[in-house]
Parts: C-alpha cells; structure tokens; sequence
C-alpha cells in the first residue's frame, strides 16, 4: 500500500479510537446520572415494591436508549482518510490542501496527469505527514475526559458516606425486592407497654423505645385509633438511653409505632383491659294508689330517675361484665346492690321521698373497680293540687228562708277527685257539710231544712279533694234570708194597686170616646152656621159630661 495512505489510515484509527472513548465517556455520564436520579427518587418519594419495579425498568429504559443514541451518534460514522486529510489540512495550513489533492490523486487514476507528478505530489504529501506524530496530530485531551471523571470520583465519594447509604439505594434501584431495607431506616426496639401484658383503662400508659443509631435523640410517637393518627413527640432519657413518653388517657384499643426520620418500629396493637362500667338501666315504676296507674317498666342508658313523691322504684343495672359487687349511694347511705343469678346484673328498691343525687360503684370478678363513681339525679314529682270554681249562684243575693237555691260547679284533678261537699255557715258558725258523689256537677240546696231566721247571712261554698290529701275551695256566696213581716204588711197595698190600675184603665178608654166625638161636632160645625147652636149645646153637654 502507498504509504501515505497507510499513514492516513493509522491516523484514521486514532480518530475512531478517540470518538469511542468520548462516547464512553459520555455513556458514564449518562449513566451516573440517571442512576443518580433514580436514586432520588426513591429516597425523596418512597414507593412501594410496585412503584420501585416501575422505577427500575423505567431506568433501564432510559439507559438502553440513551446508549444507542449516543453510540450511533458517536460510532455510526467512522473517520475515513478523507476526513483525516480535511482535518490536518485545518490544523496545519501550510499543507495548502496539497494533502488532500495527494490523497484524490492515491485513490484514483486520472487521465491528464503524467505519472511522474503523481508520484511528485504523493511523495510530498507522504514526507510532510510522515514527520507528524500520530498523537501529537490528534491528542487524548483532559478536558474530554473531565466530566466522566469527576462525576465518577463523586459519585464513589458519595457512596463512602455510610448516611447517603447510596449503595442500597443503588441495589433497590438495580435489582428491586420485597425484603430491601429501607433507605435512611434504623432498627427501633420497642420496649414499652409490655405485649404480653394488658394495661388498665383509666391509667396512664408509658411508652418507651431504643433507637438503634448512635446520636439520633429525636423520635415520635404514632398513636392510631378510630381511623384517626396523632403524633406525641417523646422525650430523651439519657440515664436509660432511650425515648419515653406517658399517655395520660390513652385509647381502649389502638395501634402504636415510633418513627425517627425515615426510621419506624413495628406496628403494635394495644386493647386495654376495661373496668366495669354500666351498659343500660332497667327501672321500674309502682306509683301510688291514688294515681290508679298500672307499673311501668322502661329501658334506658342512662340512670336518671323521675316520678311522684311516694312512687316505689326498682333499678336494675346491667354491667359491662361479670360483677363481684355494687355499691350504691342513696341519701348519704352506702348499699350494696343485690347481685342477681346473671353477674353481669345487680338490683335496688326505694321510694322516692325527695330530690337527690346517688353514686354507683363497680367491682367486676377480677377486682377491677370502675373508672369514676357514676352520679346520676332523682327528681320528685308533686301531685297537683284540685281546682273547683262556683258557676251558681253567681253573685251574693237576698233569699227566702223556705226557698230552693241550684248550685252549680265545675272541678278537677290530674288523677281525679276523691271527694266534694257543699259547706254553709249560717252567721259565720261552723261549717254544715253535704255530702256530694265523686262525678256530680249540680245540686238543689233547699233552704228550709236549714232552719234559717230572718236577716241570717248564708256563706255557700264548695270544697273539693284529691286521693293524696290535697283540697281545694270554690269562692263564697253570701245568700241574706229577707224577713217574713214586711211579705205580710205589702198584701192590702198590692190589693190597693191592683184596683186602682183597673180604674184608671178603664178612665183612659172613656177619654179616647170623647176626644173621638168633639173631632166629629167640630167637623159638624164647620159645615153650616145653621147648626151651630146645636153643636154648641151638644158639645156643652159633652163637656160636662
């Protein structure tokens, strides 16, 4: 071969061995970045197992790309002597493109050159490039080779870091699992509440753990109950080297970890042994006789109790679990509850006197006692009083002492009458008392059997009672007996009366017949003066008359 292309193509070749090793290069770029990025995305997002497989063969996607883009862009064209010859002639511009006239001139055969300047100008071109080193031609610079080599020098320093942990998230990335630790955890051993014990309701719960990083002094608690979190954070213990925090009151049955960072403890279930406490009230009421009410009996959640002044009442609690004792505090007295053949059932009987508070204390089989004393309120019913109101008489009025007066009246009562009486008191004497029936409405009250005198004041009223004991009392009528002389002395006036109105009703009828006939003799008159001494003297005598 000429050597002048046999320079060209060793020359060639230390350009196609440079754009391998730029491209490289450029695929170590490319790959520490990406694996840098996918690395934080998995610390920053924390995805599950299935998001980290989508992760992963996302990157190995974006690697196999980005590697044949860049291997076609770097290697799909390699550098021919053509290129090379262009390439000295831009670095060395003495050569004056004799180089790659020279070259034309190797590969070809033309008609109009004699051989012997062929040869002439090969063998110049040959001699000029052959003192030229290859290396020094096309040098392996620093500067292409800065980029990868940093980015790879920092990419190990960060590994080294034991806090980046890039190594595992490097292996999460690359060949994801289900058993991969997380990265930026730490073992935490939870050591508070006991698991094999279970803690009371009511009392404080201490929770305690031990972080398993040296330094790391700051950890909260995760508290989970009713579909509800709330963080406590908990404090450094340096004597015992761990966190602790106290729950004042916590939850009956929750779920508990301890997070630090990016750290966090097993999950653990708590269910708090409950004191007894009471699940409903059975009561049962027997009111008094007078109130003709058949027993009630009622369910309910709480224990309030309601009824009239003398009601009996049975209460019958029914308790969150089996019951060694009850004690109840009734009017400042301690009782115990009557356990019944169901333990979880306890029952009391009283009566309700008056108003007040009682207290009920619990004790289940395992000695456990309840949480607080449960108060609960007793209110005492008044029966109401009757109502009577007088209809008649209706107003106070004068009387004869034989005569029958009507009473009438109107009453009730919210459980009924169980009595009602006229009174009469003559003069202001005692009270005379008659008898009614329960429904009645109206009585005849016949004066005579009073043996009222006269000018005696009569007070009349009604007086009306329930079944427990209360009365009430209509208004008074004051009825006065007229006196029996003056009816006697007013007959001859009566008589007297009487006669004189007849006369002077039969006088009013002869004066109507006379008016009648002077209107007529009047008329007469006026007809004719010849009549006129006889009107006169008739009406004279009609005068007269």
């Amino acid at each position: 071969m000429d050597p002048l292309l046999a320079r060209l193509d060793l020359l060639a070749e230390r350009l196609r061995t440079l754009a391998r090793l730029r491209c490289a290069g450029e695929m170590l770029v490319f790959l520490i970045l990406l694996l840098s990025a996918g690395c934080a995305l998995d610390y920053f997002l924390d995805p599950g197992l299935t998001g980290r497989y989508i992760l992963s063969a996302a990157c190995y996607l974006a690697l196999a790309l980005g590697m044949a883009a860049l291997g076609w862009w770097r290697l799909a064209k390699p550098a021919g002597r053509h290129e090379v010859a262009w390439k000295l002639e831009a670095r060395y511009p003495d050569l004056r493109e004799g180089l790659i006239t020279a070259v034309e001139l190797a590969e070809s055969v033309p008609h109009d050159l004699s051989g012997a300047m062929m040869r002439s100008l090969i063998e110049q071109s040959g001699a000029r490039i052959g003192r030229l080193g290859t290396r020094e031609v096309f040098p392996l610079r620093w500067s292409a080779l800065r980029l990868p080599a940093v980015l790879a020098l920092a990419f190990l320093a960060a590994a080294l870091v034991p806090s980046l942990e890039l190594p595992l998230l490097a292996r999460r990335l690359l060949a994801p699992g289900a058993h991969d630790k997380k990265p930026g955890a730490f073992p935490i051993e939870l050591l508070d509440p006991d698991p094999s014990l279970r803690p009371v309701e009511g009392e404080p719960l201490k929770f305690a753990a031990r972080l398993g990083r040296p330094g790391v002094r700051a950890a909260e608690l995760i508290v989970a109950a009713d579909g509800a979190e709330r963080g406590y954070p908990m404090t450094w213990s340096a004597e015992l080297g761990r966190v602790e925090f106290t729950l004042e009151r916590p939850p009956r049955a929750f779920a508990f970890l301890v997070k630090s960072g990016r750290a966090a403890s097993q999950q653990r279930q708590v269910e708090l042994r409950l004191r007894p406490w009471v699940e409903e009230f059975g009561v049962r009421y027997e009111y008094p006789a007078f109130t003709k009410l058949p027993p009630a009996a009622r369910v309910q959640r709480s224990g309030e109790l309601k009824g009239l002044r003398g009601t009996q009442v049975e209460l019958k609690i029914t308790a969150s679990q089996p019951l060694a004792a009850a004690e109840l505090t009734w009017a400042g007295n301690k009782l115990e509850l009557t356990l019944d053949a169901d333990p979880r059932r306890a029952s009391f009987r009283a009566v309700l006197e008056s108003d007040l508070s009682y207290a009920l204390r619990l004790r289940d089989a395992q000695g456990l006692e309840s949480a607080r004393e449960f108060s609960y309120e007793v209110k005492v019913l008044e029966d109401e009083s009757p109502r009577v109101v007088l209809r008649a008489p209706e107003r106070d009025r004068m009387v004869a002492a034989d005569e029958q007066v009507e009473v009438t009246w109107e009453a009730d009562d919210d459980f009924g009458l169980e009595s009602q009486e006229i009174l009469c008191s003559t003069n202001g004497g005692v009270p005379v008392e008659l008898r009614l029936e329960k429904g009645a409405t109206q009585q005849a009250l016949a004066l005579g059997s009073l043996a009222l005198s006269d000018a005696d004041e009569l007070h009349l009223w009604v007086r009306v009672r329930d079944g427990s004991g209360h009365s009430a009392e209509s208004e008074h009528r004051v009825l006065t007996v007229e006196a029996r002389q003056r009816f006697r002395e007013a007959d001859p006036f009566l008589a007297a009366a009487a006669k004189l109105k007849a006369a002077l009703d039969a006088g009013r009828a002869d004066l109507a017949t006379v008016e009648d006939q002077r209107f007529r003799m009047e008329e007469a008159r006026l007809a004719g003066a010849d009549h006129d001494g006889d009107a006169v003297h008739h009406l004279s005598l009609l005068k007269e008359k």
